[in-house]
């Protein structure tokens, strides 16, 4: 038999080699393809079972005391961790709010017997606390700007990545709207009120001398007196309704807030 010549024994090695080689990207491609395959199964089944554990700790949420509890339960889980620097911000605005009234106003005048002097001190509280009702729908905009830096800063440290950064900060934006649509109405009626209570409080220091009060009721020498009388008492009680409706504006807005925070879980 005739030896092979060094040409197709060189011919052969080659064929040999590129085969060998196809094969190992061929075997490469498959065993990234498969990893990368169950890489991202894995990453997409740990963030559903992270969904549903922070749904299922949502739905106890009810306000900052329940969402303490629930992070009791899972310390780890970064939205519940996230939703809690947001939960400050309701806090701090109860407290402005709680702050606007001086303890002198929760007093009732007895005004058939209060001097000018103590007349002057109530309306010079009741003007003081119109301005700060005033201001309040600014200092909750501060608030809800803060909030959002907050979060942004405390979700990239939680390394949430850049969907899930984007879906916190969408359905911030959106709470945050919504909240300062109902604050404003609720800064703008309080302080309707105080200056309504302040001009009613205002005619009857001008009237000092001149009305008894009979049975509770005012009882002045002409009508045109009660008319102004009655214009006051009417503007302060409408004024009083609107702090009623926008207050339960505010409670509505608590119960959508908590919708908001199932919808950044995943729920419904």
């Amino acid at each position: 038999m005739k030896a092979p010549s060094d040409r197709n024994v060189k011919k052969t090695t080659d064929r040999k080699a590129r085969t060998r080689t196809a094969i190992a990207f061929l075997l490469l491609f498959l065993l990234l393809g498969v990893g990368g395959y169950f890489a991202l199964t894995f990453n997409d089944l740990r963030e559903r079972v992270a969904a549903i554990q922070t749904q299922s700790a949502l739905q106890e949420i009810g306000d900052a005391k329940d969402l303490g509890d629930a992070l009791k339960r899972h310390p780890q889980n970064r939205v519940l961790l996230t939703i809690q620097k947001a939960a400050k911000t309701g806090t701090a605005a109860d407290r402005l709010l709680s702050d606007i009234e001086p303890v002198s106003l929760s007093r009732s005048i007895d005004y058939a017997r209060a001097s000018r002097n103590d007349l002057d001190a109530f309306r010079a509280d009741l003007k003081a606390t119109e301005t700060k009702a005033s201001a309040f729908a600014s200092q909750y905009l501060a608030l809800l700007k803060a909030e959002r830096g907050e979060v942004e800063r405390y979700a990239l440290s939680q390394n949430v990545g850049k969907e899930g950064l984007a879906r916190i900060l969408d359905n911030l934006d959106r709470r945050q709207a919504e909240a300062a649509a109902v604050m404003s109405k609720v800064s703008a009626s309080r302080a309707e009120y105080y200056r309504a209570y302040e001009r009613y409080v205002a005619m009857l220091e001008g009237e000092i001398g001149a009305f008894r009060i009979v049975n509770g009721e005012f009882i002045f020498p002409i009508q045109r007196t009660v008319d102004r009388y009655n214009a006051a008492a009417q503007a302060m009680t409408a004024a009083s309704g609107r702090v009623a409706q926008s207050e339960e504006e505010r409670k509505r807005l608590a119960q959508s807030q908590r919708e908001g925070w199932l919808q950044l879980a995943g729920g419904k």
